[in-house]
Protein backbone atom coordinates (compact mmCIF):
# COMPACT_ATOMS: atom_id res chain seq x y z
CA UNK A 1 0.00 0.00 0.00
CA UNK A 2 1.21 3.24 -0.79
CA UNK A 3 0.80 6.92 1.14
CA UNK A 4 0.67 10.16 -1.08
CA UNK A 5 2.32 12.52 1.17
CA UNK A 6 0.32 15.35 2.09
CA UNK A 7 1.25 18.77 0.78
CA UNK A 8 2.48 21.52 2.81
CA UNK A 9 2.06 25.32 3.12
CA UNK A 10 5.00 27.65 3.20
CA UNK A 11 4.96 27.61 6.97
CA UNK A 12 5.51 23.54 6.87
CA UNK A 13 1.88 22.55 7.84
CA UNK A 14 0.14 20.21 6.31
CA UNK A 15 -3.07 21.13 4.30
CA UNK A 16 -6.05 19.07 4.15
CA UNK A 17 -7.57 19.10 0.47
CA UNK A 18 -11.24 19.55 0.41
CA UNK A 19 -13.25 16.87 -2.38
CA UNK A 20 -14.90 18.91 -4.85
CA UNK A 21 -18.46 19.36 -4.13
CA UNK A 22 -21.04 17.57 -5.87
CA UNK A 23 -23.55 19.44 -7.59
CA UNK A 24 -26.82 17.16 -8.00
CA UNK A 25 -29.07 17.35 -10.84
CA UNK A 26 -32.61 18.79 -9.27
CA UNK A 27 -35.30 16.43 -10.29
CA UNK A 28 -38.50 17.62 -12.06
CA UNK A 29 -41.25 19.01 -9.51
CA UNK A 30 -44.11 15.91 -9.03
CA UNK A 31 -42.33 14.40 -11.11
CA UNK A 32 -43.58 11.18 -8.62
CA UNK A 33 -47.22 11.50 -9.48
CA UNK A 34 -46.91 10.36 -13.12
CA UNK A 35 -45.82 7.04 -12.07
CA UNK A 36 -47.86 6.12 -9.85
CA UNK A 37 -51.02 4.52 -9.99
CA UNK A 38 -53.07 4.88 -13.37
CA UNK A 39 -55.54 6.50 -12.51
CA UNK A 40 -53.55 9.05 -11.07
CA UNK A 41 -50.76 8.67 -13.69
CA UNK A 42 -54.03 9.32 -16.38
CA UNK A 43 -55.37 12.82 -14.73
CA UNK A 44 -52.33 14.64 -13.56
CA UNK A 45 -49.48 14.03 -16.26
CA UNK A 46 -51.29 15.87 -18.99
CA UNK A 47 -51.79 18.96 -16.47
CA UNK A 48 -48.17 18.33 -15.01
CA UNK A 49 -46.56 18.23 -19.33
CA UNK A 50 -48.35 20.87 -19.88
CA UNK A 51 -46.66 23.13 -17.00
CA UNK A 52 -43.16 22.68 -18.48
CA UNK A 53 -41.18 24.57 -21.17
CA UNK A 54 -38.52 22.24 -23.13
CA UNK A 55 -36.03 23.52 -25.60
CA UNK A 56 -36.28 22.76 -28.89
CA UNK A 57 -32.69 20.33 -28.62
CA UNK A 58 -34.23 18.52 -25.71
CA UNK A 59 -37.68 17.37 -27.65
CA UNK A 60 -36.42 14.22 -29.34
CA UNK A 61 -35.63 12.59 -26.13
CA UNK A 62 -39.07 14.44 -25.06
CA UNK A 63 -41.26 12.44 -26.91
CA UNK A 64 -39.46 9.31 -27.11
CA UNK A 65 -39.85 9.34 -23.00
CA UNK A 66 -43.31 10.56 -23.06
CA UNK A 67 -45.48 9.69 -26.16
CA UNK A 68 -43.66 6.66 -27.27
CA UNK A 69 -44.29 4.90 -30.66
CA UNK A 70 -45.42 2.04 -30.38
CA UNK A 71 -44.20 -0.22 -33.13
CA UNK A 72 -45.76 -3.72 -34.12
CA UNK A 73 -43.10 -5.45 -33.93
CA UNK A 74 -42.41 -5.01 -30.63
CA UNK A 75 -43.29 -7.51 -27.71
CA UNK A 76 -45.37 -5.87 -25.83
CA UNK A 77 -48.62 -7.48 -24.38
CA UNK A 78 -51.93 -5.70 -25.88
CA UNK A 79 -52.56 -4.28 -21.94
CA UNK A 80 -49.34 -2.73 -22.06
CA UNK A 81 -49.75 -0.91 -25.08
CA UNK A 82 -53.63 -0.07 -24.29
CA UNK A 83 -52.32 1.30 -20.90
CA UNK A 84 -49.46 3.74 -22.78
CA UNK A 85 -52.23 4.79 -25.32
CA UNK A 86 -54.33 6.42 -21.90
CA UNK A 87 -51.41 7.93 -20.71
CA UNK A 88 -50.44 9.45 -24.42
CA UNK A 89 -53.58 12.33 -24.27
CA UNK A 90 -54.30 13.41 -27.66
CA UNK A 91 -55.42 16.90 -26.55
CA UNK A 92 -53.11 19.16 -24.64
CA UNK A 93 -50.46 21.90 -24.48
CA UNK A 94 -46.80 21.86 -25.53
CA UNK A 95 -44.80 24.75 -24.47
CA UNK A 96 -41.46 25.49 -26.31
CA UNK A 97 -38.82 27.46 -24.93
CA UNK A 98 -37.08 29.38 -28.28
CA UNK A 99 -33.36 30.70 -28.25
CA UNK A 100 -31.30 31.97 -31.02
CA UNK A 101 -28.68 29.58 -30.81
CA UNK A 102 -31.84 26.48 -30.73
CA UNK A 103 -32.66 27.59 -34.23
CA UNK A 104 -29.76 26.82 -35.54
CA UNK A 105 -28.68 23.47 -37.06
CA UNK A 106 -31.81 22.25 -35.24
CA UNK A 107 -33.43 19.16 -36.97
CA UNK A 108 -37.26 20.29 -36.19
CA UNK A 109 -38.94 17.17 -37.49
CA UNK A 110 -39.71 15.29 -34.81
CA UNK A 111 -41.68 18.40 -33.57
CA UNK A 112 -43.61 18.10 -37.05
CA UNK A 113 -44.20 14.62 -36.84
CA UNK A 114 -45.91 15.25 -33.16
CA UNK A 115 -47.61 18.04 -34.75
CA UNK A 116 -49.43 15.85 -37.45
CA UNK A 117 -49.95 12.73 -35.01
CA UNK A 118 -51.54 14.97 -32.24
CA UNK A 119 -53.51 17.26 -34.36
CA UNK A 120 -55.13 18.73 -31.00
CA UNK A 121 -52.49 19.50 -29.14
CA UNK A 122 -51.84 22.97 -28.89
CA UNK A 123 -47.91 24.16 -29.67
CA UNK A 124 -46.84 27.34 -28.06
CA UNK A 125 -43.39 28.52 -28.77
CA UNK A 126 -42.15 31.36 -26.09
CA UNK A 127 -38.98 33.34 -27.11
CA UNK A 128 -36.47 33.99 -24.78
CA UNK A 129 -36.71 37.89 -23.91
CA UNK A 130 -34.72 40.00 -26.24
CA UNK A 131 -33.50 36.94 -27.96
CA UNK A 132 -35.36 36.32 -31.07
CA UNK A 133 -36.80 38.51 -33.70
CA UNK A 134 -40.19 38.48 -33.48
CA UNK A 135 -40.56 37.95 -37.76
CA UNK A 136 -38.18 34.78 -37.23
CA UNK A 137 -40.95 33.58 -34.35
CA UNK A 138 -43.42 34.09 -36.45
CA UNK A 139 -42.34 32.55 -39.12
CA UNK A 140 -41.67 29.24 -36.86
CA UNK A 141 -45.46 28.95 -35.79
CA UNK A 142 -46.08 29.22 -39.24
CA UNK A 143 -43.89 25.88 -40.03
CA UNK A 144 -44.87 24.74 -37.05
CA UNK A 145 -48.75 25.18 -38.53
CA UNK A 146 -48.08 24.87 -42.40
CA UNK A 147 -51.49 21.87 -43.41
CA UNK A 148 -50.64 21.84 -47.39
CA UNK A 149 -51.75 18.25 -47.93
CA UNK A 150 -48.76 17.50 -49.58
CA UNK A 151 -46.35 18.46 -47.43
CA UNK A 152 -48.55 16.82 -44.47
CA UNK A 153 -48.45 14.06 -46.48
CA UNK A 154 -44.66 13.64 -46.68
CA UNK A 155 -44.46 14.26 -43.17
CA UNK A 156 -46.81 11.59 -42.33
CA UNK A 157 -45.58 9.29 -44.83
CA UNK A 158 -41.71 9.64 -44.13
CA UNK A 159 -40.69 10.99 -47.63
CA UNK A 160 -39.01 13.28 -45.59
CA UNK A 161 -36.26 12.85 -43.30
CA UNK A 162 -34.53 16.16 -41.41
CA UNK A 163 -35.76 19.44 -41.53
CA UNK A 164 -33.18 21.30 -40.27
CA UNK A 165 -33.10 25.12 -38.86
CA UNK A 166 -30.48 27.04 -39.99
CA UNK A 167 -30.70 30.72 -38.39
CA UNK A 168 -28.23 32.31 -36.71
CA UNK A 169 -28.39 35.66 -35.31
CA UNK A 170 -24.20 36.04 -36.57
CA UNK A 171 -24.97 35.26 -39.98
CA UNK A 172 -26.49 37.71 -42.47
CA UNK A 173 -29.56 35.57 -44.88
CA UNK A 174 -31.57 37.53 -46.70
CA UNK A 175 -34.43 34.94 -45.40
CA UNK A 176 -35.98 35.14 -42.17
CA UNK A 177 -36.17 31.45 -41.61
CA UNK A 178 -33.55 29.36 -43.76
CA UNK A 179 -33.85 25.72 -43.63
CA UNK A 180 -32.85 22.62 -44.79
CA UNK A 181 -34.87 19.69 -46.53
CA UNK A 182 -34.48 16.02 -46.76
CA UNK A 183 -36.00 13.83 -48.82
CA UNK A 184 -35.52 10.20 -49.17
CA UNK A 185 -33.88 9.31 -52.48
CA UNK A 186 -36.76 7.47 -53.86
CA UNK A 187 -39.01 10.94 -53.71
CA UNK A 188 -36.16 12.90 -54.56
CA UNK A 189 -35.65 15.06 -57.99
CA UNK A 190 -32.61 15.21 -59.93
CA UNK A 191 -31.63 18.46 -59.08
CA UNK A 192 -31.86 18.08 -55.45
CA UNK A 193 -28.72 15.54 -55.48
CA UNK A 194 -25.06 16.92 -55.05
CA UNK A 195 -23.24 17.84 -58.09
CA UNK A 196 -26.74 19.64 -59.59
CA UNK A 197 -26.98 23.25 -60.13
CA UNK A 198 -30.48 24.22 -58.55
CA UNK A 199 -32.13 27.02 -60.56
CA UNK A 200 -33.71 29.72 -57.79
CA UNK A 201 -37.25 29.76 -60.13
CA UNK A 202 -37.46 25.56 -59.95
CA UNK A 203 -36.67 25.58 -55.95
CA UNK A 204 -39.51 28.25 -55.55
CA UNK A 205 -41.74 26.15 -57.50
CA UNK A 206 -41.23 23.37 -55.66
CA UNK A 207 -41.33 25.17 -52.15
CA UNK A 208 -44.96 26.44 -53.83
CA UNK A 209 -45.73 22.55 -54.49
CA UNK A 210 -45.48 21.69 -50.60
CA UNK A 211 -46.96 24.98 -49.34
CA UNK A 212 -44.05 26.47 -47.93
CA UNK A 213 -43.59 30.11 -47.61
CA UNK A 214 -41.47 32.20 -50.08
CA UNK A 215 -39.91 34.12 -47.53
CA UNK A 216 -38.25 31.15 -46.13
CA UNK A 217 -34.91 30.31 -47.56
CA UNK A 218 -35.03 26.14 -48.32
CA UNK A 219 -32.71 23.94 -49.84
CA UNK A 220 -33.61 20.70 -50.62
CA UNK A 221 -30.63 17.88 -49.99
CA UNK A 222 -31.10 13.61 -50.80
CA UNK A 223 -30.76 11.06 -48.01
CA UNK A 224 -29.37 8.29 -49.73
CA UNK A 225 -29.28 5.98 -47.02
Amino acid sequence: MTHEKPKKSRRGKAIEEKAPAITQAKPLPYIGLTQVCSLIRTEFRPLWLSTHLFPLFALDGYFKAFFPVLRGGSRLSEDVRNRIKGYSKTTGTLRLWIRMDCLKHVDVLPLLKFRHRFPDYIITPKAAPSNVEKLTMDSFTALMNTDNATWVSYIKQHRVTQVKLQTSRYEVRSSNLPMRIVLKEKYALDWMGSGFVRLPHVVEEYKGFLGLDPSWGVTFAVDYS
